[in-house]
């Protein structure tokens, strides 16, 4: 979900909303009522006041770790071009592979502008570099008709 969001609910009769979603984690900012919808904006909790002090504090105290142990900046950058081990997410695959494959193939840069034969050849495209580069199969891309 992105930072913020738009939704529509029915809210019956004697119903309050609250202003924080616990499940979520969102916090509702506006809430409007029409009829029997409710029209609500979420929005992600941001971080802390505390949560920023740490982070600064962290910060602060990587810094002096780095100094003290001898590791300048060009040392970390060097480090850091050899690569960082980061696991896969949803959106890493959709942002590092799928992106980079429909940039590469001359495609729209919207996955939702793509046609259906596009979306069929950029994983055909993904598949095959996968398994050539890293031995991997790559998971059949979802149908409909597949329950």
């Amino acid at each position: 979900m992105s930072s913020q969001a738009k939704l529509a609910v029915v809210v019956c009769a004697e119903q309050k909303l609250s202003p924080y979603n616990a499940a979520t984690g969102d916090i509702i900012a506006k809430a409007y009522k029409i009829g029997d919808v409710a029209y609500i904006s979420l929005q992600k909790k941001t971080r802390t006041s505390a949560q920023n002090r740490a982070l600064h504090q962290f910060c602060e105290d990587l810094a002096i770790t780095f100094n003290d142990g001898g590791i300048d900046q060009r040392a970390y950058m060097a480090a850091l071009k050899e690569g960082v081990e980061i696991s896969w997410s949803k959106e890493s695959v959709k942002e590092v592979i799928w992106r980079e494959f429909q940039k590469a193939l001359g495609m729209p840069e919207s996955t939702t502008r793509l046609a259906t034969e596009e979306v069929t050849r950029i994983h055909m495209q993904i598949a095959k570099f996968v398994a050539e580069r890293f031995g991997i199969i790559c998971p059949p891309f979802p149908s409909r008709y597949e329950e």
